[in-house]
């Protein structure tokens, strides 16, 4: 079990900016440094509009995001929201 949790690695991030900078920047780096076969990612970014980002931003960013994590090859990445699918009628 301590062999498990010396591998185990928790990022605090509460902005989208913050998710991908670590993201775009840092991933890979990250996944090869720690050897991580599994990467987690939790929090609502994606699922509905965020005020701190413009539309603008996003649709540049987002993309970005996404390039960045399709680039990883030997591990896992799950990607999931704590959002339940009935609250974000109420984003509409």
């Amino acid at each position: 079990m301590d062999r498990v949790l010396e591998n185990v690695i928790v990022k605090r991030i509460f902005t989208i900016y913050q998710l991908s900078h670590f993201l775009i920047n840092n991933l890979e780096k990250d996944i090869k440094k720690y050897k991580s076969k599994l990467f987690i990612i939790t929090g609502d970014f994606f699922l509905h509009s965020d005020s701190q980002i413009s539309k603008k931003e996003m649709d540049w960013l987002y993309p970005q995001i996404i390039k960045a994590i399709t680039k990883i090859k030997d591990s896992i990445i799950f990607v999931f929201s704590p959002t339940r699918l009935s609250n974000l009628m109420n984003y509409g």
